[in-house]
């Protein structure tokens, strides 16, 4: 939901509805499944309330932290730029450039370092001898050479689902459930299968919402349905199935970032699942469904 969010922007695009409505559109659903996600991972916890980390530990981290970096309240300057940009309403690649220069001014006046580390550490990622293993590998990472396997099998992804779409292949398939849906919840659920599926056939996130917007806007023009819940469908569908599917982009980055595979953590990703379910069930129900001014 964050304004510089890509699959945000992507999604508010494709349906062809301002970026901050889309936003609020999304609160309507994601709200009450984030809370109970929470009550949710909160009731886990509490097993979980015997195995805290000794005070030696924390120490240990924080003492290793302060030996590689100066710490002190303008390390939150990019954030906080961040975040007063978005509020602006500024446009998500200007705003993440912004503090991009703020980290390279902290960088280089703060933390000590050169222009050529910031560059090096823009492109491979950091490089840290603490003496604490966990931090270590915490912090030797990052970087754009880092994400490169990642960019590759997003473009394939978005080459095969280019070629699909191009030829129609995935339109002539839906085209047909689309005439049959009355209903708005139907649409709603419509809309969310379909980008689910798209995932799976094409293995990237962003086709699926693109390819969604381009098939059901004028479905939801016809029923009278407002575009804000096609954008909101789209990323309930797409965005948070992407993580449930282990051939994704995303699939694929969480297993090997966390080195957990895709069937063992998706029950445990209950927002993913819990909030399309959440947002079919309000759609008929007939509720935050919104009509077409």
């Amino acid at each position: 939901m964050s304004p510089v969010s890509d699959t945000t922007n992507l999604a508010a695009m494709s349906a062809g509805v301002k970026l901050m409505d889309h936003i609020r559109s999304m609160l309507a659903t994601t709200t009450p499944a984030f809370l109970l996600s929470f009550l949710i991972f909160g009731y886990l916890g509490l097993q979980y309330a015997n195995n805290s980390v000794p005070e030696s530990g924390l120490i240990e981290l924080l003492d290793g932290l302060k030996s590689q970096y100066t710490i002190n309240s303008f390390s939150l300057l990019p954030f906080i730029v961040l975040f007063l940009l978005s509020l602006s309403r500024i446009d998500a690649i200007p705003s993440m450039f912004a503090a991009v220069m703020v980290s390279l001014f902290l960088a280089l006046f703060i933390q000590d370092k050169s222009l050529l580390g910031f560059l090096n550490a823009l492109y491979s990622g950091e490089e840290h001898h603490s003496g604490v293993a966990t931090l270590d590998n915490l912090l030797n990472r990052g970087g754009i050479a880092s994400m490169m396997w990642t960019l590759s099998l997003a473009l394939i992804a978005l080459a095969v689902g280019g070629i699909l779409t191009g030829f129609g292949f995935l339109r002539v398939l839906i085209f047909g459930l689309i005439q049959g849906v009355k209903r708005p919840g139907s649409l709603v659920l419509t809309t969310i299968v379909t980008c689910i599926f798209g995932n799976v056939i094409m293995a990237e996130a962003y086709m699926s919402i693109i390819l969604g917007g381009d098939l059901f806007s004028q479905a939801y023009d016809d029923r009278g349905v407002d575009r804000v819940i096609l954008s909101r469908s789209l990323e309930d569908g797409a965005t948070l199935s992407a993580a449930l599917i282990p051939w994704t982009t995303a699939g694929a980055f969480f297993t090997s970032s966390l080195g957990v595979s895709v069937i063992d953590y998706a029950p445990y990703a209950i927002f993913n699942w819990l909030n399309p379910l959440l947002s079919i069930s309000l759609a008929y129900m007939g509720v935050a469904l919104f009509k077409r001014k």
